[in-house]
């Protein structure tokens, strides 16, 4: 990503106060120089209303998208059709016209888990604010800041954490999470399993629909954090989503199950994923790469062999990871030297003890044997020590 892209992103992750900050700054350009004003402007937000759309083109009786006003729209002004209607969280109002609120709650998810699922494109701050109930029992839904894509990879690892779940296959649900999240430090896979098997046990034997998918998700992003892992950003953003769909039914239906209504279009994933359609492409794809490999393939050789044979190749070696080992080197190194001397005056001292008797008359031979015996012991000691202290540390 270029910088612009990875400031909008990263307002998009801190919600929608922020989107809106950025929106305000994209009007400002004796502030922020043009490729962040393009980024953040209000030009793009309308093209993502325009997109929904038509996404939604078959389902105009459920929710209605505002039009955009084009000719009075610019990057710092969106200019849409006006939404009339009762607020979705205005409990009071709707009780008041007689709204069924669990068919409002369904209809309110179904509209997300549509544009996450099926679209690949979805809104992806739906909280009350957004949403309104206009006359014709429509879903007037506004604010098209925020948005979120849901790629073949991402699709792929949801089938791969569906399918883990409901066979509760511990070690498939953990190398989906290995491949999801990266970390800076090693992740200690025993200890994850561990954690993952707790949290599927207290769902086994339980239908993926009785599932409260909520408290799921909650514990599934602790142990993530308790391991230091870190979800794509997209991934990141598709949860939340999920989570914040998932409290706008319940805020609706106390009785709301997210999770019946995720299964069908759980299962409708996991068909694509498997059909032969699909296995037909990934095939073709995979034909084709390797075609153009064994093209490429010979001519990447023989220029490798052509620098090889003019020393232009150069081998980088990351020092700082061979550090602690060149450290630990001169330490034992160190000790051994010292070893040695302190030996080496032992058995100087010993060589002097033999013939001290016959040369009683001279007084330096004396001094020789205290100044050996006292230097051997400050040297085994001091050897002692650092050893010690080396495990202490360690």
């Amino acid at each position: 990503y270029t910088r612009p892209e990875r400031v909008r992103k990263a307002l998009e992750e801190l919600g929608p106060t922020f989107i809106k900050l950025g929106q305000i700054l994209s009007t400002r350009a004796d502030i922020l120089p043009s490729e962040y004003i393009a980024e953040l402007d209000y030009i793009r937000e309308g093209h993502n209303a325009e997109r929904f759309a038509v996404n939604c083109k078959d389902t105009p009786f459920i929710i209605h998208i505002p039009c955009i006003h084009w000719e009075t729209t610019t990057d710092s002004v969106l200019t849409l059709e006006r939404i009339r209607g009762i607020k979705i969280n205005d409990l009071t109002v709707l009780d008041a016209a007689g709204i069924d609120r669990p068919a409002l709650a369904e209809r309110a998810v179904h509209i997300i888990l549509k544009m996450i699922l099926e679209d690949g494109f979805y809104h992806a701050d739906p909280h009350p604010g957004n949403f309104f109930i206009e006359p014709d029992g429509r879903i007037g839904l506004i604010d098209y800041g925020m948005v979120g894509v849901v790629d073949a990879q991402t699709r792929e690892q949801l089938v791969d954490i569906f399918l883990a779940i409901t066979s509760q296959d511990v070690e498939r649900l953990v190398d989906t999470m290995l491949m999801l999240g990266f970390s800076k430090q090693p992740v200690d896979r025993t200890q994850l399993k561990r954690d993952l098997e707790y949290l599927l046990s207290q769902y086994y034997g339980k239908l993926f629909g009785e599932i409260d998918i909520g408290p799921v998700l909650t514990e599934a992003l602790t142990v993530v954090q308790r391991h230091h892992l870190q979800l794509p950003s997209n991934l990141a953003l598709l949860l939340k989503t999920l989570l914040m769909d998932e409290a706008l039914g319940t805020m609706l239906d106390p009785s709301f199950n997210m999770t019946a209504m995720l299964e069908p279009y759980s299962k409708q994933l996991v068909q694509k994923q498997y059909s032969m359609d699909y296995w037909w492409r990934n095939l073709s794809r995979a034909g084709v790469d390797t075609v153009r490999l064994g093209i490429e393939l010979p001519q990447q050789i023989r220029r490798l062999m052509s620098d090889l044979e003019r020393g232009n190749m150069q081998v980088g070696v990351n020092t700082e990871t061979l550090k602690p080992i060149i450290n630990d080197i001169k330490q034992m190194v160190n000790r051994v030297v010292l070893g040695i001397i302190a030996a080496s005056f032992i058995i100087g001292v010993a060589i002097l003890l033999t013939v001290y008797n016959k040369v009683i008359g001279l007084w330096w031979v004396g001094a020789l044997f205290i100044i050996g015996f006292v230097l051997s012991f400050v040297l085994g000691i001091y050897l002692a020590i650092t050893i010690i202290m080396t495990r202490k540390r360690k």
